[in-house]
């Protein structure tokens, strides 16, 4: 993907289209002020994807100041979540937990719903609750996040919907060729969670401090480039509306096969989250 602007989608196999690149909304501030304020200023540096979550507490401050940028609702693609309480008490609390979603992020419909994390013996049965949002058009599509290929399979054997989203780390560092090459081979799209997360231990004469040198742009604006060329949605987050900016300003440059190779060298597969079989909140 090397003919990218900042309005390229991904397409899912629904058909339903995905902003190749959007803002992430987790712990983003305590201050809910604070926070309508940082999400109004990446919709004025031109953000339109807003990745969020009820464990995040940020869905209100992004549906308040999507309704006060006065710009239609279609115009914006919102992804939240369903969170493991809701999923270890049942149905009801499940799609409680989602009707407080809609509320708090003052829309009928969310764009994209993600099983949070994958709790065990409830997956199945949080599946098909997902299924019915998706069935009744509350929900345009539905997806992972935190998971490993058994929980793919295990939904695939019992559900009728198949995933259309995994969202997962995809970093220099850590690009899950394992699992991507089972969403390929499925049709399941892949988003990059925390993409910048592992930037802080890259030294500015590495590989990737080199190949922003020879393109006079930041190491971090290299790697979502980087991103967004393996036709990856990335998912970047700043306070600063400066760094807003200049996360989106990767689209005016592009990255050899030669420069791609030489970041993909950097992958170890290393681990960033809590074993999904292992966790325990």
């Amino acid at each position: 993907m090397e003919n990218l602007t900042k309005n390229t989608v991904v397409e899912l196999y629904n058909r339903v289209k995905i902003p190749i690149i959007g803002f992430g909304g987790g712990d983003i501030d305590e201050n809910h002020q604070k926070q309508t304020t940082v999400i109004r200023n990446a919709i004025e540096a031109g953000y339109r994807h807003f990745d969020t979550a009820l464990i995040y507490h940020s869905e209100r401050s992004i549906g308040e100041a999507i309704k006060e940028s006065g710009i239609d609702r279609e115009k914006f693609f919102i992804t939240s979540k369903a969170w493991d309480a809701d999923m270890r008490r049942g149905p009801v609390d499940i799609l409680r937990g989602f009707e407080e979603s809609l509320r708090r992020l003052g829309t009928d419909y969310i764009d994209l719903y993600l099983l949070h994390w994958p709790v065990t013996g409830k997956t199945v049965d949080t599946w098909r609750i997902l299924e019915l949002l998706y069935y009744t058009g509350k929900v345009r599509a539905l997806g992972l996040s935190n998971v490993k290929r058994h929980h793919f399979v295990e939904i695939m054997r019992n559900c009728d919907v198949m995933p259309h989203v995994q969202q997962d780390e995809f970093s220099p560092y850590c690009m899950n060729n394992d699992g991507r090459k089972f969403d390929d081979f499925h049709g399941i799209k892949y988003e990059a969670m925390m993409p910048l997360k592992r930037l802080k231990y890259e030294k500015p004469d590495g590989i990737i401090g080199q190949i922003a040198e020879v393109h006079g742009k930041s190491i971090q604006q290299i790697v979502l480039r980087w991103i967004i060329q393996h036709g990856v949605v990335a998912l970047p987050k700043s306070q600063n509306p400066k760094r807003m900016r200049e996360n989106l300003e990767v689209f005016d440059f592009v990255l050899s096969e030669e420069e791609m190779a030489r970041i993909d060298s950097l992958n170890f597969e290393g681990p960033i989250n809590w074993d999904p079989d292992l966790f325990d909140f």
